[in-house]
């Protein structure tokens, strides 16, 4: 709704017909401009069809391809130990977070003038969870991991394209899962702001990127040459030395 608020025109997507008309509701009621376009449009991201249908309907209704993506489809998926958990609730999430996310992406690309150029936005939301080890949620974590590294190949691949991962923090919603509601104190319009904030050319210096929306914009802008030239919100690799000679343990 933050969109809305700001003056966009806004496409709303999701597998519940019902939540959908809802979220338009809402959306439109909170816009300033009562003739604003609000969309929505019933799709699952896994299925290449639905996502064609998407950007099909995008181009008929508005005359032209959507300026910005932002990827937040999934589920937490379900929780245990990577063995134990069911199959298709493993590739669920994983069809989900991931697979849909790079089909979305795809589509998005492929229906500008110039897809071997393309420009726009694309915000995949993301989790911290992505760089760590949590046992039990080996699906999910997996998943965004696999998210922030196709973030960095369309950065990779496509100068003129702005992409970045953005982690919401803890919030309170409909998905939140019961062993995070204790934690859950981060403000979900933080999400809408920051990703508004992320769509203006002074967040160039993150394409590419992993951003919070508990980070302090000032503080990052101010120490953006170290940001970028350390790559401090893109992902490391192994750090021992995988070349010629080994690693020098014990060096210094």
């Amino acid at each position: 709704m933050v969109w809305a608020q700001a003056g966009a025109s806004v496409v709303l997507t999701g597998r519940n017909t019902d939540k959908l008309a809802e979220a338009e509701a809402k959306t439109k009621a909170v816009a300033p401009d009562p003739s604003a376009t609000v969309l929505s449009v019933t799709v699952d991201i896994s299925k290449e069809p639905d996502v064609q249908n998407l950007y099909t309907k995008i181009q008929q209704v508005f005359g032209r391809p959507a300026d910005i993506l932002i990827n937040n489809a999934g589920p937490i998926g379900p929780i245990g130990p990577s063995a134990q958990v069911p199959w298709d609730g493993f590739t669920e999430v994983v069809n989900t977070h991931f697979l849909g996310a790079v089909l979305m992406a795809r589509y998005f690309i492929s229906n500008q003038p110039t897809p071997s150029d393309p420009v726009g936005t694309i915000i995949y939301i993301n989790s911290v969870m992505a760089g760590h080890i949590t046992p039990n949620f080996a699906a999910y974590a997996i998943s965004k991991l696999a998210g922030q590294s196709l973030t960095e190949y369309l950065d990779a691949e496509y100068p003129r394209l702005r992409a970045f991962t953005l982690s919401p923090g803890i919030t309170e919603t409909g998905m939140t899962n019961e062993l995070f509601r204790p934690f859950a104190k981060d403000n979900v319009r933080l999400v809408g702001m920051m990703a508004l904030w992320l769509v203006n050319e002074r967040a160039d210096f993150l394409k590419g990127g992993f951003v919070s929306v508990n980070w302090d914009v000032k503080e990052m802008e101010e120490h953006r040459e170290e940001i970028v030239e350390k790559k401090l919100v893109k992902l490391g690799w192994i750090p021992a030395k995988l070349g010629e000679g080994g690693h020098p343990f014990g060096s210094g």
